[in-house]
């Protein structure tokens, strides 16, 4: 697909939202769209917890959480560290 015809495809998508949104309504457009948004933040989610159960099965699990104590523990350094400087 050359240029020109991305450009087309673009301006027919505009345009073909723009003639929904005039035909729906504004409303039944922003349920719309929110719907589509609760779809894709479910698909990410579901994902994420998915990855998370793949990581508990390979038993690696732990060693996130050790880097996660790790790094919080190194950030409470720096933040005392920054409080003791501006003090």
């Amino acid at each position: 697909m050359n240029d020109q015809q991305r450009i087309l495809n673009i301006a027919g998508g505009i345009i073909g939202i723009l003639i929904l949104w005039l035909v729906l309504g504004f409303e039944l457009w922003l349920k719309i769209f929110l719907i589509i948004g609760a779809i894709i933040v479910a698909w990410y989610a579901l994902k994420a917890a998915l990855w998370i159960i793949k990581e508990f099965a390979k038993g690696t699990w732990q060693g996130f959480v050790d880097q996660d104590k790790e790094m919080r523990a190194k950030a409470a350094e720096r933040k005392a560290r920054k409080l003791a400087k501006n003090s």
